[in-house]
């Protein structure tokens, strides 16, 4: 059973795919510069409104708001969990962008996957297969080759672990 079937579409994944990397790239520095006008609070509150807002109307739109009587009791805990962390998670980054440069903002938010990860270990008690591990052995090679960029010398003690 294949689990993926080509759509042809591909220049449309391509240029989406550029896009996300556009505005992912430019938006440790449009906060940046927001950040000089408005405070912190203003900027996250009213970001994940228009997000919710948005959202909201397109779901609607298209028939997909899901009836609340759906939800069972997990599915409240874990949406009041995911909520609440990702609050956070926004938070703490726009913290960290008025205390420091849009540039390490940037380099610091490369270790939220290797923290999703590790969180699905720990949480979630996920088991990691050999294909796995050869995934995260090279994030942690490129999060080396991320972090050592910051000076002139690569240091390889830091990927010593890795094998």
């Amino acid at each position: 059973m294949s689990l993926h079937q080509s759509s042809g579409r591909w220049r449309l994944g391509l240029a989406l795919s550029l896009l996300t990397v556009l505005l992912w790239g430019i938006l440790p520095i449009a906060l940046a510069i927001t950040l000089q006008v408005l405070d912190v609070y203003t900027v996250i509150w009213f970001r994940l409104l228009v997000s919710f807002l948005l959202l909201a109307v397109y779901v609607g739109i298209r028939g997909k708001l899901p009836k609340l009587e759906q939800l069972r009791s997990a599915s409240w805990k874990l949406l009041a969990i995911a909520t609440l962390f990702l609050g956070i998670n926004y938070f703490l980054f726009m913290q960290g962008l008025a205390l420091t440069s849009p540039a390490n903002a940037e380099v610091l938010i490369q270790l939220s996957t290797l923290l999703l990860g590790f969180g699905g270990l720990v949480i979630f008690k996920e088991r990691l297969s050999a294909v796995s591990m050869d995934w995260c052995k090279c994030n942690d090679l490129r999060l080396c080759f991320i972090f050592s960029g910051t000076s002139n010398k690569f240091n390889y003690s830091a990927m010593a672990h890795i094998y």
